[in-house]
């Protein structure tokens, strides 16, 4: 009997070749062997091993094979995983990286109508202004609107995202000096290998037109002008601007839309005044009437009438009243639009008497006007507007020279005057002028430093169409 000298089976007889392993053996015999007889040295033939060791061999060999296999497929398993774990944190990682996702983070926020995330993005993007919550709503209120100029940024700067991965800085193509709301830029790695963006939003300052003494609110929040009536740093979105005067006399309110769709020079422009107010610009024969607004008697009198400020328009009724002694002569009344000043004349006649002549009356009225002009040519002087002064002389006339150049010097000295006394003391007739004497004392402040002057004036009045004028001032000749 026969057995494969590496894996110990049993061979067939004549067999060289294992069946099991495949080895080759030369045929060994277990039959007994003679007595030892001495012989020269030489190698020994190999150990055929014993029954019971070729038992175990033959259990042994399927283990070995089978544990083989199990640690391929073990290994096999292993870098599959490995593969399809890279791939899907590839995946994962680029999904949530890149120029891409971070438009994507602001399209989900719009998308979901979410503005606390919004708003904290606004926040995260600029360092310009602090975003509110109603900032927020106006933004997400504009980029729904596909027609805007917001949704059309963003849409666009998705597919630059797309077509300039890698890119430092992304922003919508346009002109250099066209003002781009929206840009990506790179904000570091993730991972080590994958860019992240963020993206930067680039607000606007606003020039406001609006009356100096109204308040201006944005979407409810009080805003403040600087002095170049600028509104600062104003992140995109559908605005609404209110503008409110409020004062003795008027509270006026008007809402208007803050369109940032064309800008100039980078800046967008409101005008915000308000259109059913304005102010007063009357005019009378007689500066220190009192004005009265819807039949009350608002304390201020022509010459001051700024002081009672703006009023609305279209719905204020206008007269003006002055007491003489025991009589109160009025105005006619006019309502308030926004047009040209008013002329609000008061007719004399009443204070005639009956039997007084005409001459009479005549100086009587004269001397009237004369009292209200000086009046005026004081308040004008003292740098008031010059708006009641022509209703007593032409802008051509030298007597409107005079007092003009009067109002610069005393503007040079820092001087003001006041009037303490003033008299008529002639009336006459020259050619085609009626000549008035007058004397005029006044108190006169310059620098602080009061003084008193008395002056003695000659005025030369002249008649066109029914209507008098001051032609001339001069000095009264001695």
């Amino acid at each position: 009997m026969n057995f494969c000298k590496e894996c110990g089976t049993e061979l067939p007889k004549g067999k060289k070749f294992c069946t099991n392993c495949g080895a080759h053996n030369e045929t060994v015999s277990v039959e007994k062997t003679p007595p030892k007889v001495e012989m020269p040295a030489s190698p020994s033939p190999p150990a055929v091993p014993s029954f019971s060791a070729t038992s175990e061999m033959k259990s042994q060999q399927p283990k070995k094979k089978k544990r083989g296999l199990m640690w391929l497929l073990i290994s096999i398993a292993t870098v599959l995983v490995l593969v399809i774990g890279g791939i899907v944190f590839y995946k994962v990682m680029a999904g949530q990286t890149g120029p891409e996702a971070a438009i994507k983070e602001w399209q989900q926020a719009i998308d979901h109508n979410d503005p606390e995330k919004i708003k904290d993005l606004l926040n995260e993007s600029q360092s310009k202004t602090k975003a509110t919550t109603e900032d927020a709503k106006s933004f997400i209120k504009l980029a729904i609107k596909k027609d805007s100029f917001l949704a059309k940024e963003i849409s666009q700067l998705e597919k630059e995202a797309a077509l300039s991965k890698g890119s430092a800085t992304i922003a919508v193509t346009g002109s250099a000096d066209e003002h781009k709301w929206l840009s990506l830029k790179k904000d570091g790695k993730k991972a080590f290998f994958f860019d992240t963006y963020k993206v930067n939003v680039n607000p606007v300052d606003v020039e406001i037109f609006a009356m100096h003494d109204s308040k201006l609110t944005l979407d409810g929040r009080s805003v403040k002008l600087s002095k170049d009536s600028i509104l600062p740093s104003v992140l995109p979105g559908e605005h609404k601007v209110k503008a409110t005067y409020t004062s003795k006399f008027a509270n006026i309110s008007e809402e208007f839309d803050l369109s940032l769709s064309k800008l100039e020079k980078g800046k967008a422009r409101l005008n915000a005044y308000l259109t059913k107010a304005d102010y007063l610009r009357l005019r009378s024969n007689i500066p220190d009437a009192h004005i009265f607004i819807n039949g009350k008697d608002s304390g201020k009198t022509i010459m001051n009438q700024r002081e009672i400020g703006a009023l609305p328009s279209d719905s204020t009724k206008i007269h003006l009243e002055k007491t003489f002694g025991n009589k109160v002569l009025k105005s006619e009344t006019v309502t308030l639009t926004n047009s040209s000043s008013k002329e609000l004349l008061i007719d004399y006649k009443p204070l005639i008497k009956k039997g007084d002549s005409k001459r009479d009356e005549v100086i009587k009225y004269l001397k009237l006007y004369m009292d209200g002009f000086v009046k005026v040519k004081t308040a004008v002087i003292n740098r008031d507007q010059m708006i009641n002064y022509e209703i007593y002389a032409d802008y051509k006339s030298p007597a409107y020279k005079t007092i003009n150049n009067a109002r610069s010097d005393a503007l040079m000295d820092n001087q003001k005057r006041k009037l303490l006394h003033f008299k008529v003391d002639k009336i006459d007739a020259v050619s085609k002028y009626v000549r008035i004497k007058t004397i005029e004392e006044y108190e006169v402040t310059t620098d602080g430093k009061k003084s008193k002057k008395k002056e003695k004036l000659t005025y030369y009045l002249k008649e066109k169409d029914g209507l008098i004028s001051i032609y001339e001032i001069s000095p009264t000749k001695k």
